[in-house]
């Protein structure tokens, strides 16, 4: 209950960038309902607050090992005729991707002397990081692969460079048969 206080008060302080006014007043009843679900459980703040907050950090370590294994696969292919004007030395690299495979690794292997994290089992802050990670590439896959081929358009992106030089990009919905814009 002491969440709740503490959420509501920075709500109406103007702490939090949502606010709870801001919430209902645009009919956002949903996530203000989820807002207050997730803060009921009866869990230990440090608990709760590690648990929602090590999956956000642990897909970027899958993401960083995928991009690290691209450019390894860019520097030995030479037939994708890849360049950049940024050069990163194999050595490098290499270390890079080790790293991130050792942090990708690691969690899921039991710890050794006592664990105490609230009750929680050791391995559920990477399976959650690693739910998190396919469930976004399960929304990246409906969003641009399947919804336009049941809707009959394809998802483009249009770039455009601000009055400052900035590269600013859209994604819009083009149909197929004519090339029209949907929005």
């Amino acid at each position: 209950m002491k969440l709740l206080t503490v959420v509501n008060s920075c709500s109406y302080t103007g702490s939090l960038q949502l606010s709870f006014s801001s919430l209902h007043l645009q009919g956002r009843r949903t996530t203000l309902l989820l807002i207050y679900t997730v803060s009921i459980p009866p869990l230990p703040l440090q608990a709760l607050s590690r648990l929602l907050t090590q999956p956000k950090a642990y897909p970027g370590v899958w993401i960083n090992g995928f991009v690290a294994g691209g450019l390894i696969y860019l520097q030995f292919k030479k037939s994708e005729n890849w360049s950049s004007p940024w050069h990163t030395y194999l050595p490098v690299t290499l270390l890079f991707l080790a790293m991130n495979v050792f942090l990708a690794i690691v969690p899921f292997i039991p710890p050794t002397g006592s664990w105490d994290a609230e009750g929680y089992p050791y391995y559920i802050f990477p399976v959650v990081g690693v739910g998190v990670l396919i469930l976004g590439g399960i929304y990246w896959t409906v969003w641009t692969k399947v919804l336009p081929r049941i809707g009959g358009y394809k998802v483009v992106a249009e770039r455009s460079v601000t009055d400052d030089g900035a590269e600013v990009v859209r994604y819009i919905k083009v149909r197929t048969k004519d090339g029209s814009r949907l929005h």
